[in-house]
């Protein structure tokens, strides 16, 4: 796959039903639609994250959308406090429906905390999501991660509960060690190193019941694992998901870390574009 030269991410933007002024990306190609991928990212992250996948996937047809949600990204009104289930399905919503081009398919693709934002969302019928993939999904992390989680927890109950003051239980350098790590990742100004208790309470809230929902999917599902997670427990999230799904998901592995938009970009790009244009349920390598 060529390195991607256009398009540009552009930002655009929608009102919510609280009146603020949601920001967003949006990658495409004007000349072919081949359908809509919208791309969740993760709690620390924004949709910048995901420009390495969203490029290739928008030079190969595809228009791309980078859903950045309320507290992250350029929505700097509640970094680190606002999770509110409710109001960010929502919210996601006008996105999709200002993005929705007509007769063309829509894919949710949620990396990180993002897959699980993404669960609920398909689950939504107003967005009218065809496939979905979860990327490297925080579903059901790994025991480090849990640890941490279980620490930060322990920590809240003694915080004000609004106050952004406990860091976040993944650390930078899970999602790679390689040139992102120094030259975007750690310069960003925009990530979310802090969230406050209410954050982390709504966080866990959500998570949870984004994986008791998972028997309710019905739909040509993707999921794409990085044999370097540290993030992620691989084993118990294919085992979850294939007791609880209708359907064994479409399965495929990268040789990366938790980033895999940073250290597999066009394998992700080719392997999200042959399962949009697929979706059967089979398992494969992605890369070396």
């Amino acid at each position: 796959m060529s390195a991607p030269r256009e398009p540009a991410a552009e930002l655009r933007s929608v009102t919510t039903s609280d009146r603020r002024t949601l920001r967003y990306r949006v990658w495409s190609q004007r000349a072919s639609r081949r359908g809509t991928v919208v791309l969740l990212n993760g709690v620390m992250s924004h949709s910048e994250w995901m420009s390495p996948i969203a490029l290739p996937l928008a030079e190969l047809g595809y228009h791309v959308v980078g859903a950045d949600r309320r507290g992250s990204g350029r929505n700097e009104q509640g970094r680190g406090t606002e999770l509110d289930r409710r109001q960010l399905l929502d919210d996601l919503r006008r996105i999709v429906e200002a993005e929705s081009l007509s007769g063309s398919t829509i894919a949710l693709a949620g990396w990180c905390w993002g897959a699980t934002l993404a669960v609920h969302a398909a689950l939504d019928p107003a967005n009218r999501v065809e496939r979905l993939a979860l990327l490297t999904p925080a579903l059901f992390p790994a025991a480090a991660v849990r640890d941490v989680i279980a620490d930060r927890n322990a920590a809240a109950r003694e915080l004000a509960p609004d106050t952004p003051l406990l860091e976040s239980p993944i650390r930078e350098e899970m999602f790679t060690r390689g040139p992102a790590l120094e030259g975007l990742i750690l310069r960003d100004a925009l990530r979310v190193r802090r969230f406050s208790p209410r954050f982390f309470w709504n966080m866990n809230k959500i998570g949870a019941l984004a994986t008791r929902r998972l028997e309710q999917l019905d739909l040509p599902l993707l999921l794409l694992l990085a044999r370097r997670d540290e993030a992620v427990d691989n084993e118990e999230t294919r085992r979850q998901l294939c007791a609880r799904l209708a359907s064994e998901p479409r399965t495929a592995w990268v040789d990366a870390a938790h980033g895999i938009q940073f250290e597999a970009p066009a394998e992700v790009a080719e392997a999200l574009s042959v399962w949009l244009e697929e979706a059967a349920p089979t398992e494969r390598a992605v890369g070396p």
